[in-house]
């Protein structure tokens, strides 16, 4: 197959490329989204310290996307999380030639570069053991359905502002002390998509 490995065309059409490859258990990765509207809106607003152009490379065959790899860059840590690879059929020459321009792009500075494979991802571990990359354990994500949801909202839940700003980052960073997303990157993610709820002690503080 003859394949261009540049960066994207077009946002949009890989936002609808990523999203039916990690709505399959086989190719899914928990840093990218599944819905193509939330992905589109991650790509342009929030997605690496790069620009996208810099931060993204997609496989063409011809004007159809193939395989594409995403790096969400943190310059300030030296890291990054790595989105993908996502390839179809899953062709793992395809996979490591994306993956090894992409890493020839990237700044010296970024040391890390962290992998967040669904359990059923096998072609993902497989290309991450390939690239001598280490297994540091699982983590389970817990999701609830709408129908579950008890219609009742208490009196002292209140959406995110500011005065709770220094409240959150204490909590969250005594709870949370080395997770991927830190206090303050949760705060600058905040948008239509995201939201933050308190459970609030008084006008300063919170309870969760």
């Amino acid at each position: 197959m003859n394949t261009l490995i540049t960066p994207p065309v077009h946002i949009r059409d890989l936002a609808i490329f990523l999203e039916k490859m990690n709505n399959k258990r086989s190719s899914h990765i928990g840093f990218c989204g599944e819905d193509r509207g939330e992905i589109y809106d991650h790509l342009m607003n929030d997605f690496s310290d790069l620009e996208v152009k810099d931060s993204f490379l997609v496989a063409y065959n011809h004007s159809r996307i193939v395989g594409a790899i995403g790096l969400d860059i943190d310059l300030k840590r030296g890291c990054a999380d790595v989105w993908g690879p996502f390839v179809e059929g899953e062709d793992i020459h395809m996979a490591q030639e994306l993956w090894e321009t992409i890493v020839s792009k990237t700044p010296h500075t970024i040391k890390t570069f962290s992998f967040f494979l669904n359990e059923d991802n096998h072609f993902g571990k497989e290309f991450v053991l390939q690239n001598k990359g280490i297994d540091q354990g699982s983590d389970l994500v817990l999701s609830i359905t709408r129908d579950r949801f008890i219609n009742h909202t208490p009196s002292d839940v209140e959406t995110y502002s500011d005065a709770y700003r220094q409240s959150f980052i204490n909590l969250h960073n005594d709870v949370f002390p080395t997770t991927y997303f830190d206090a303050h990157t949760i705060i600058s993610r905040l948008n239509d998509f995201n939201h933050l709820f308190f459970v609030t002690e008084n006008e300063h503080d919170i309870k969760g």
